[in-house]
């Protein structure tokens, strides 16, 4: 859930039931692909959003550009395999 000065991410994994509420200013960077959102908490820790979940992008994408700001939201990022299937961002 997105509100304006914070987000709420809530989840399980069979052993764990959780939820977090977390506010923009902590955040380390966003990034968009065309299928998800990728919310960086840490430089190597992220929450994953399905965009398909979301019912108003254009909407979220001001919202969070304008909290974030343009160097810390990046828009319809490519992605790069490497040989070791680790991720990286162009």
């Amino acid at each position: 859930t997105f509100r304006e000065d914070t987000f709420e991410i809530e989840g399980s994994n069979g052993n764990y039931n959780g939820k977090s509420e977390i506010k923009y200013s902590v955040l380390h960077k966003i990034y968009e692909t065309r299928e998800f959102l990728y919310i960086y908490i840490n430089f190597n820790q992220a929450y994953i959003v399905d965009k398909k979940t979301i019912s108003d992008e254009a909407l979220l994408r001001e919202l969070l550009v304008s909290k974030m700001g343009n160097k810390k939201y990046i828009y319809k990022i490519k992605w790069i395999f490497s040989l070791h299937n680790t991720v990286k961002f162009a």
